[in-house]
């Protein structure tokens, strides 16, 4: 295949995956949103949906590209049979609370670590805003603004 058909054939599986990801969180939301309110009122806070329709989408986008459009299994993007081995579980996890831990230490340090409450509905109705927001302001204030 030519460089530039490569080139083309990239950029549509990357348009592919983005639409196809979009549409399915869109549906994740949509079937979650029951669970989500069921599980606000049983928490009495509010629960953040976002990080599981985020993740379903990912998954169903990655799914329907990777076996349906390039017909090649699970291993071909690391989430073959192996990854599901404790050892590997263990260290995917160490790595990311490593990582968190090495965030927190870093913010702490500059002085710019804390821990708020999020009001009532702020985080159900705002999705990732309030994320968004503490980063933001994290950032603003470790930059002396």
């Amino acid at each position: 295949m030519a460089p530039w058909g490569q080139l083309a054939r990239v950029a549509w599986r990357l348009v592919a995956f983005a639409v196809a990801f979009v549409l399915l969180q869109g549906i994740a939301e949509a079937v979650l949103a029951p669970v989500g309110r069921w599980l606000t009122g049983q928490l009495g806070s509010p629960f953040p949906l976002y990080p599981w329709t985020t993740l379903a989408g990912a998954l169903g986008a990655s799914a329907l590209l990777l076996l349906g459009v390039d017909h090649r299994p699970w291993g071909a993007v690391g989430l073959g049979a192996g990854s599901w081995a404790p050892r590997t579980l263990g260290r995917g996890a160490g790595m990311g609370a490593a990582a968190i831990l090495l965030t927190a230490a870093g913010l702490w340090g500059a002085g710019a670590l804390r821990f708020e409450g999020v009001p009532a509905g702020g985080a159900a109705s705002g999705g990732g805003a309030a994320l968004r927001g503490l980063l933001t302001d994290a950032l603003r204030d470790a930059l002396g603004h």
